[in-house]
């Protein structure tokens, strides 16, 4: 009776042990279906992604950003909302099956906040005076309602900004915020209601984005943020074990260079970003910056690699219109980078496979454009009033040059008119 119990005994252990091998995620049976996610590419702060997977298995779903799980709401839903920037993917699992995961998308911090606040505010106060800088924005208001600040507070929270510092008098009322990779400063009194806004560069936004989430999940605490000149400062409530434990996950985990770790400071670098780290009383002072400055963004989109079509041309907006549909239906296309004047327009994209470049090449015949000429990677299609030039670089790059037949001559800057009458001031001009 014993050997027979034992035996069972036995078998019921290899039963458990054989069921444990088919956890979420470890060996198994291949999942039938594929995981995508929509929109693809790349989209602002706040858009709805949905993940599709087209199988027939029962799946749930892993939103990561940078490769690390989410820690945002939503997070193991198939749609998914993401407040901060960075590289997004979503993973599927199911008992028995290798988990699969989908393609990036790419999620930036868009600088039109400026014109949602202007739009909230000016059914309500006069804009007095309104200032815009490289990477900032000043707008204020006269005569506003002074018991309005706790509305708008509100709203800017709804807006997903969290609160930094406050301070209050009688008369006058300040509150900053952060969000998104933006800093609102906002001032109210009985004479003016003023707010600043700030943008840091999307590097650094991503990097502040990764920092909040390692000491808060190590239960630190938000002090307050101040803004620096593209960058920021932040300040944390933590211990020391916290700041040791966070300069090595800077240097092992995201890749920072160190440059200098002396008694309760470190500093670092990597890919033109510096981030300082100092501990001093139980306060964790963070600083990330870039080592240059970053451009100037477009006026028009926010962005600082601008993607805007110049709206005197809208004939090249409808062609742009027309590659980029195609282009961005490819997974793992992305824009990199995008001009227009008034007789070019120049974009560059990464990530189109060779196979997917020959299916480009037929579909701008599709609409309409013949092949010219080709040479090596180099390709002219013909159209009724545009020329195309492709140069093809493999997948990290494929430039394509959009340019009028008979193209319109460019206005004076000065004076501008076309056929200019000015004197040149340089002499090679």
């Amino acid at each position: 009776m014993k050997n027979k119990l034992w035996f069972f005994g036995i078998i019921i252990l290899f039963a458990v042990i054989g069921t444990a091998c088919y956890e979420i995620g470890g060996d198994g049976a291949t999942l039938s279906g594929e995981i995508t996610i929509d929109p693809s590419g790349t989209v602002n702060v706040g858009t709805l992604l949905t993940a599709y997977y087209s199988g027939d298995e029962e799946v749930i779903y892993q939103w990561r950003r940078n490769g690390h799980i989410t820690t945002e709401a939503g997070g193991n839903e198939p749609e998914f909302r993401p407040g901060l920037a960075g590289d997004f993917t979503v993973t599927v699992s199911a008992y028995g099956y290798v988990s699969k995961t989908s393609l990036p998308v790419t999620v930036l911090v868009p600088f039109n906040i400026a014109s949602e606040i202007k739009e909230h505010l000016e059914e309500r106060f006069d804009l007095h005076s309104e200032e815009k800088g490289e990477y900032h924005h000043y707008l204020r208001y006269a005569n506003p309602d002074a018991g309005y600040h706790s509305e708008f507070i509100e709203w800017l929270k709804a807006q997903g900004f969290q609160e930094s510092w406050f301070d209050s008098t009688a008369d006058n009322y300040w509150w900053d915020a952060f969000g998104h990779g933006i800093m609102i400063k906002t001032s109210f009194s009985i004479l003016w209601l003023e707010v600043e806004i700030h943008r840091l560069a999307p590097s650094v936004a991503i990097a502040e984005g990764e920092v909040y989430g390692f000491l808060l999940a190590r239960d630190a605490v938000i002090d307050r943020y101040e803004y620096d000149e593209g960058g920021y400062l932040a300040y944390y409530i933590g211990t020391s074990d916290d700041f040791t434990a966070l300069t090595d996950w800077l240097i092992n985990t995201m890749g920072f260079t160190q440059e200098h770790s002396d008694d309760g400071e470190w500093g670092g670098s990597k890919n033109g970003m510096e981030i300082r780290a100092v501990f001093d009383n139980d306060i964790i002072e963070i600083s990330i910056r870039l080592e240059e400055e970053p451009q100037e963004p477009c006026e028009e989109c926010g962005q600082y690699e601008c993607q805007c079509i110049d709206d005197a041309h809208p004939n090249f907006a409808g062609i742009f219109e027309d590659i980029d549909g195609f282009l961005s239906s490819i997974p793992g296309v992305n824009i990199d980078n995008l001009f227009s004047d008034e007789i070019v327009c120049r974009i560059e994209y990464s990530g189109l496979e060779s196979n997917d470049f020959d299916a480009f090449i037929e579909f701008l015949e599709s609409i309409g454009f013949d092949l010219d000429d080709y040479e090596d990677d180099r390709f002219w299609l013909l159209g009724e009033d545009f020329i195309i030039y492709i140069k093809y670089e493999g997948i990290d790059m494929t430039l394509i040059q959009i340019e009028f037949l008979d193209a319109p001559e460019k206005p004076c800057d000065d004076c501008g008119e076309i056929e200019c009458e000015c004197i040149d001031p340089d002499p090679e001009g």
